[in-house]
């Protein structure tokens, strides 16, 4: 049996409380978003001045062709407005506690020029996709052209974050009402907990805020070609667009990409079992066609201009990474007990809360990362045992949307696994020879509106003999602690005098 996917479901009560609330978690998660992006200072420990680089060539109608030095317009951001407290605090800096842009003309031209020095070298971003860098530089001429300092309009870029992050959250409200129409604990719990995620990546230049747009896009699109009962081009057209989006914003994307044209050949597959492969051939050859060109001409300039089909080889010769022989992939510490939960708890806590330090140290809380932890994998594995033992109990629909958010989850944790395996990382910073784990938790971001549709529905099937009151209940302690323990956690930046309530 298939769930009604129509759209055109007739407006109750409760459908309208139902919206009602999603636009309230849509609101909560713009001013969300909005108060963080303004309370973390520039430029944080995750490569900020390096987006910032490759955002300024975007601004100025560049597309990077090298990895060049930074442009003396990057260092002058830099050095006027870099908070020293994400790598050392006032012991970093001499004179930490001025406010570089507040000096007379003359001074701040002579603090910029005694302080270049430290911001120099070479920016590695010059060789992503073009996507996020074409869209947020936008913000920074608009700024410009309205005559706004270059503080502010630094804060202008990271809040274009804000309707991305709202997006995310309305579609994952799409994606749960449309794989589980009957669960109102699914189509409320899953925008929730979008909304009221911790991720730091959110609060900073980041392309991979971007990644759950489009990938969740993709993923609502495809769920649906694959429950239609006729052929739509259009619908098509957009699901490959969606995917060609994913790969043109950040390419950690392909691990989930490559599980999206595991789903769509499947259900190429099943058209062709049933005979209804050529009633379905124009929207099959309208999704490939919108999905391949785009991806296929970036990856063709990409091999022309930086001399493989992804960009990524030179970045990691510049941070020194070079491939092992299979034969040394496998004393790898990541194959022993300890060395697995290292990796695994690493990247499930990056996964949730992200990566940013202060004073050198992760701002991330023990406690909080190991119940993201546990909770994670005790979920994920709740829902990987019913769909093996118990898929009667699901609809088609449902189990493939739930195949579809596990794999698309996992693929992104095997793939970073792969790569602390397959390399050695000789001088690079982190990871290194020292601790070989590649844990980038914002690296599965792509994956994160089909994770949270996995994650809701393992922990429904926990609570599957609590009334609906008791389950939103559950969702409430669980939010408020999600927030709490992020406003614990974060504090400290809201005081910094380096951040946009102090421009």
């Amino acid at each position: 049996m298939q769930p009604d996917i129509s759209e055109d479901r007739p407006e109750t009560w409760e459908t309208r409380r139902e919206r009602f609330i999603v636009g309230g978690l849509c609101l909560f998660a713009a001013i969300h978003v909005f108060i963080f992006c303004a309370a973390f200072p520039f430029f944080t420990n995750v490569d900020e001045a390096a987006q910032l680089g490759t955002l300024l060539k975007f601004a100025h109608g560049e597309v990077p062709r090298s990895f060049d030095a930074f442009s003396g317009e990057t260092v002058r951001c830099q050095a006027l407005y870099s908070s020293p407290f994400y790598l050392g605090g006032a012991t970093y800096r001499s004179g930490a506690n001025v406010q570089p842009w507040r000096l007379p003309p003359a001074q701040r031209d002579e603090w910029i020029a005694a302080n270049a020095s430290r911001y120099g070298g070479t920016n590695y971003q010059n060789s992503q996709p073009p996507i996020y860098y074409a869209v947020v530089s936008t913000a920074w001429k608009a700024g410009g052209a309205m005559g706004v300092d270059d503080g502010r309009r630094l804060y202008w870029m990271r809040f274009v974050n804000v309707p991305f992050v709202v997006v995310a959250v309305w579609l994952g409200w799409w994606a749960a009402r449309l794989v589980f129409p009957a669960s109102s604990f699914h189509r409320l719990a899953v925008p929730a907990l979008l909304a009221f995620m911790p991720q730091s990546a959110f609060y900073s230049l980041e392309s991979d805020t971007f990644s759950p747009v489009f990938f969740g896009l993709a993923f609502v699109l495809l769920l649906r070609l694959s429950a239609a009962e006729t052929p739509s081009v259009w619908l098509g057209a957009a699901a490959g667009l969606a995917l060609a989006g994913a790969f043109l914003v950040k390419m950690t994307n392909v691990p989930p990409l490559m599980v999206a044209a595991g789903f769509f050949l499947s259900w190429v597959w099943r058209l062709w079992r049933t005979g209804e492969l050529g009633r379905w051939f124009t929207t099959v050859a309208a999704l490939g066609l919108c999905a391949l060109v785009p991806a296929a001409t970036w990856s063709i300039w990409c091999k022309q201009t930086f001399g493989d089909f992804t960009g990524t080889r030179i970045k990691a010769e510049f941070w020194t990474w070079a491939p092992k022989p299979l034969a040394d992939w496998w004393p790898h510490p990541i194959f022993t007990l300890p060395g697995a939960k290292k990796f695994l708890a690493l990247f499930l806590s990056e996964f949730w809360q992200g990566e940013f330090t202060w004073h050198v140290q992760p701002m991330a809380l023990r406690l909080p990362s190991w119940i993201y932890e546990i909770t994670t994998v005790a979920l994920l594995a709740v829902v990987l045992v019913a769909l093996l033992r118990r898929p009667a109990l699901l609809t088609e629909l449902q189990r493939r949307a739930l195949w579809f958010g596990f794999f698309a989850f996992t693929s992104c944790a095997a793939f970073l696994a792969y790569v602390s395996i397959s390399y050695n990382f000789n001088h690079c910073p982190i990871p290194n020879p020292e601790f070989p784990y590649l844990t980038i938790g914002r690296q599965a971001l792509g994956a994160l509106i089909p994770f949270m549709l996995v994650f809701v529905t393992g922990l429904n099937t926990v609570m599957f003999r609590a009334t609906p009151r008791t389950k939103f209940l559950v969702l409430g302690i669980i939010l408020a602690a999600m927030l709490g323990a992020e406003i614990v956690t974060d504090r400290r930046a809201f005081g910094d005098p380096y951040n946009w309530f102090y421009l």
